[in-house]
């Protein structure tokens, strides 16, 4: 845990700069497609993730003027690999002269799809070139063996690996129980049979290519895996994916959610962002809409609510690991009653439309953020709010945990940091019947009961629950129209 100490923001960034290019990945050359003309930036590719880059220029240019514009970025990795996407610059600034710092939000991904791949008689997408899911299993032909492997492409029913010609004693019809980690989302335990094996070349090195059956996946697992696949692989259409088997269906038939995946995307979040701000008098008349992006939208899963095709709500999911530094860190230290920063889903930007609020939009954005966390294996929210939505955040469950600050990115708003527990909310623990039967009860079906610890005392405090909803219609309604203001 941090000390009393709160850092100041632009200390925390230096720090944060100075973690990104202390260990440079490779280089990178970044070319603005909206000019003709323009000529290849050069660059230090100080880190990457499945989301964004974070660059090092070292050049006397003006870097504000690529602020919200789309570029193109070839990646050269030390291992020899070169990777090109394509993204929107979300932050841009200077700790010394002639030396920025950049970072963007990648928002396609070159995925070329084999011709072998359409000819399938079931739908297989491919996993992001950069960041696939890795695997591990116990290696049946020796004691104390594993064999490694990446994930090139996913099915509902089965996969694609990519081992070393070590495992050659891999043949069809074995069986094999792995553990397979999903970048950004869960890992999940399986059990495969193996289908085929062929000896395949990629970048001048022979490797073992090996379709697998999966065998009794679990709706848990079929969920991560659906995630994972949503937010990076080739997938063009989330109603595919969710036909598939992979994507739970909608709590709401009214209501779509996906994730951020193409510009297209981003463009619409920020375009909700400054009408939700503009509304609540977060910014200023004069604010751009490049204003309500920050270098948090290159590391976060962003969230999106459509309500027939227009997207009416959004949230930011930051998914950390121990040490990385938060987002709320840039204006408090970690409070010794926070939870593990890897136990938690931090939420920041979560904001609805004007035209639709008090419709129940933002409960089910709140659902769905619960089940996504959960399902990657998290216990906590850690958000925060201005002070009129801390009611409503009470009522769902949240508790403030006694830290406030000024957001200065929001019109210098004071913001009331608050935490919850996941399960403690869906079991009932920590919310009356009328939060419950209003907000929670249409998650549950989608989050396993041993998830949130369903004791004997949980369950009967559920069936009661559910037993008085009918008498408590009137006033779950009465509390919607006076509370959810967001």
């Amino acid at each position: 845990m941090m000390g009393d100490g709160v850092r100041s923001f632009e200390v925390l960034k230096a720090e944060l700069k100075t973690s990104l290019v202390s260990a440079p990945l490779g280089t990178a050359e970044i070319l603005r497609v909206d000019s003709a003309d323009a000529s290849p930036l050069s660059c230090t590719l100080a880190s990457a993730s499945a989301l964004g880059l974070h660059l090092q220029i070292a050049a006397d240019i003006d870097v504000h003027e690529w602020m919200g514009k789309t570029v193109e970025v070839t990646t050269a990795y030390l291992d020899g690999q070169r990777v090109t996407n394509r993204g929107v610059v979300v932050s841009a600034n200077s700790t010394a002269p002639q030396q920025w710092h950049m970072a963007i939000r990648i928002t396609h991904r070159p995925n070329v799809r084999p011709s072998h791949l359409e000819r399938r008689r079931e739908a297989r997408w491919l996993c992001s070139d950069a960041f696939r899911p890795t695997g591990i299993a116990s290696n049946p032909a020796r004691f104390n063996d594993f064999v490694l492997f990446q994930v090139l492409d996913i099915s509902h029913q089965g996969m694609r690996l990519l081992t070393s010609l070590r495992n050659n004693f891999i043949v069809r019809g074995m069986h094999l129980d792995v553990i397979i980690s999903f970048p950004m989302v869960a890992q999940i335990s399986v059990r495969i049979r193996v289908q085929n094996v062929s000896f395949v070349t990629r970048n001048e090195k022979d490797h073992l290519s090996i379709g697998v059956q999966v065998e009794g996946l679990k709706p848990r697992d079929s969920s991560v895996i659906g995630q994972y696949m949503a937010q990076f692989g080739d997938v063009d259409s989330l109603r595919d994916l969710q036909d598939s088997g992979f994507h739970q269906a909608p709590l709401r038939r009214s209501l779509e959610f996906s994730v951020v995946r193409t510009e297209e995307d981003y463009r619409e979040v920020l375009n909700l962002r400054y009408l939700a701000y503009l509304a609540d008098g977060k910014i200023a008349p004069s604010a751009t809409i490049n204003e309500v992006a920050d270098i948090h939208d290159s590391r976060a899963r962003i969230l999106m609510c459509k309500y027939r095709g227009k997207t009416v709500a959004t949230a930011r999911l930051t998914f950390h690991e121990l040490g990385d530094i938060t987002e709320h860190e840039e204006f408090i230290a970690w409070p010794s009653n926070f939870p593990r920063r890897d136990d938690a889903v931090e939420v920041t930007r979560a904001c609805t439309h004007p035209d639709y609020r008090r419709a129940g939009v933002f409960f089910g954005l709140l659902r769905h953020i619960v089940i996504s966390a959960i399902q990657a294996g998290r216990t906590w929210v850690v958000t925060s709010s201005t002070e009129d939505l801390v009611p409503l955040y009470r009522f769902v469950g949240m508790r403030e945990v006694g830290v406030t600050y000024n957001h200065p990115e929001l019109n210098n708003l004071r913001h009331v940091v608050l935490t919850g527990n996941m399960p403690d909310a869906l079991s009932g623990r920590s919310v009356g019947p009328v939060a419950w039967n209003q907000v929670w009860k249409d998650a549950l079906p989608f989050v396993s009961i041993q998830r949130i610890g369903g004791s004997t005392i949980s369950q009967v405090r559920l069936a009661m629950y559910r037993a008085i909803a009918p008498l408590i219609v009137p006033i779950s309604s009465a509390i919607l129209r006076t509370r959810q203001n967001s």
